[in-house]
């Protein structure tokens, strides 16, 4: 089973005065899959950088986590690059409990949901992954997800959708106030060589909504956590701290 990680477009929390915010990617085939679009995306995919990415793909799938404004401020105008300009086959994700509201959004902003080809639902698939989002606990008055990545590494459709076994590839907490769910921890540390987790992570104790750091800590070993990576961080300093404590900060 191969080893399928994100490239990172911005780590900084929605507060953070220096860092981009956060959104990560990877690349399948000749698609792109984009999780969160923050306002900074669109710095970062209009580079030169940014466009070598783009050129080198066909399609776009963007999956949303919830709708702060540090993770979806950038759609609307990303779906106005990509009819006008990149002019692939764009579709955003969200889960079944936000796709109104988010159709809304888009329309609030001047922008069309057929044009960013909007999708709700369950779970998104095609033939190289299956993507599941999972409700987390971030803030009360919104439906915040995690997402699970599903790779190609299956055997028959019908094992692939019932996502009863652990065969999945990445774990994207969104922001969530807990490290990962019980079910899933277990089966990240039954199988970690296979497995990578970005996760949301805080130095800031008193903060409920975010995954306090020594939570992670306390979950995993020293040599279990080169296989998580600190995500929405609110100040440079602390990836240095977290490389420390064995958590994979090289990207």
């Amino acid at each position: 089973m191969a080893l399928w990680k994100l490239k990172m477009i911005g780590n900084g929390s929605g507060l953070s005065k220096s860092l981009a915010k956060t959104s990560w990617y990877m690349i399948q085939g000749k698609t792109i899959y984009i999780f969160d679009c923050p306002h900074s995306n669109i710095s970062f995919f209009v580079s030169s950088k940014g466009k070598k990415i783009l050129d080198s793909v066909d399609k776009i799938r963007i999956f949303i986590t919830h709708m702060h404004e540090d993770h979806i401020g950038g759609l609307v105008n990303f779906s106005f690059y990509n009819k006008f300009k990149l002019k692939k086959d764009m579709k955003v994700f969200a889960p079944t409990a936000i796709s109104i509201k988010m159709m809304n959004y888009i329309m609030l902003l001047g922008g069309d949901p057929k044009d960013a080809g909007l999708q709700g639902g369950d779970y998104y698939q095609d033939d190289d992954v299956q993507i599941f989002p999972r409700a987390v606990a971030h803030v009360g008055n919104l439906d915040c997800y995690a997402y699970v990545v599903y790779g190609n590494n299956f055997e028959g459709t019908n094992a692939f959708i019932s996502q009863t076994g652990n065969n999945w590839s990445i774990y994207y907490s969104g922001d969530n106030a807990s490290f990962m769910d019980e079910a899933t921890l277990e089966s990240f540390i039954a199988d970690i060589d296979n497995k990578m987790v970005y996760h949301d992570m805080t130095y800031d104790i008193n903060n409920q909504v975010h995954c306090y750091y020594q939570k992670a800590v306390k979950a995993l070993k020293k040599t279990q956590r080169n296989h998580v990576v600190p995500i929405h961080l609110d100040n440079e300093n602390d990836k240095t701290q977290l490389s420390r404590l064995g958590f994979d900060t090289d990207y």
